[in-house]
């Protein structure tokens, strides 16, 4: 799901979950132990990228109105926001220089991880956005304060 190769001082991560890189707990253990080899290795620069035609399209929408469906449904979100929230400050606090490298759209929760590196760069293919605003819903892991 993220792939992590070292070249010299460099670390890549690559984000690979067909189709859209849909953000999942799944996707977030995957990005925890990335970051976690990426802690062993010292790299000067980490560099985020993807595989697939998205950069990262955000939340699996499926997921969430799954949280919806059973009794506890807020409390299960709000947990799992809370993850999202500790990946993305994790980043954020490395101790490297991290670059999002942008090849297509990063919306939502994309976008967010990308605003949670240091740095990123766009191709003319990339198409940035927070679509939960037009819904009347603030980003959810951390957009308004990246």
């Amino acid at each position: 799901m993220i792939r992590t190769e070292r070249e010299g001082a460099v670390a890549t991560l690559t984000l690979s979950r067909p189709p859209v890189n849909a953000i999942d707990p799944a996707f977030v253990d995957a990005l925890e132990a990335a970051l976690d080899t990426v802690e062993a290795m010292q790299p000067t620069l980490v560099v985020i990228r993807s595989n697939q035609k998205c950069f990262c399209a955000g939340a699996d929408l499926a997921l969430i109105r799954s949280f919806f469906d059973g009794a506890d449904g807020t409390g299960r979100m709000v947990a799992y926001v809370r993850t999202l929230h500790a990946v993305f400050n994790r980043l954020e606090a490395l101790p490297a220089v991290t670059l999002a490298v942008i090849d297509g759209p990063a919306l939502g929760g994309g976008l967010e991880l990308a605003l949670a590196c240091d740095l990123r760069i766009a191709t003319t293919r990339a198409k940035l956005g927070l679509p939960e605003a037009r819904v009347g819903m603030i980003p959810g892991a951390g957009g308004p304060s990246a």
